[in-house]
């Protein structure tokens, strides 16, 4: 490589440091003041609940099936899913 390639790109190299260090970073987990934080939260607090009760399908059923239908509109994904012949049937 010659010398004067070298010195440009260690010159933007040190150039673009302080940028890349002083940016930003995304958080690590969205911000819990959105709704649909809090409803995800809500679903996946029922959802280890459940599992660390154990016992049969049925009562793990019985004890999701609140929470599975606050957080998911099962109808509108049911008909997103079919597509038009939902609207017949």
């Amino acid at each position: 490589m010659k010398p004067i390639w070298k010195s440009f790109f260690v010159a933007l190299a040190l150039g673009a440091a302080p940028l890349l260090a002083g940016a930003p970073l995304q958080p690590a987990q969205a911000q819990s003041s959105d709704a649909s934080v809090a409803q995800v939260q809500g679903f996946y607090d029922a959802l280890l609940a459940s599992m660390k009760a154990g016992g049969s399908a049925k009562s793990r059923y019985e004890r999701l099936k609140p929470a599975v239908e606050k957080a998911f509109d099962l109808q509108a994904m049911t008909a997103a899913a079919v597509g038009p012949a939902w609207a017949s049937a």
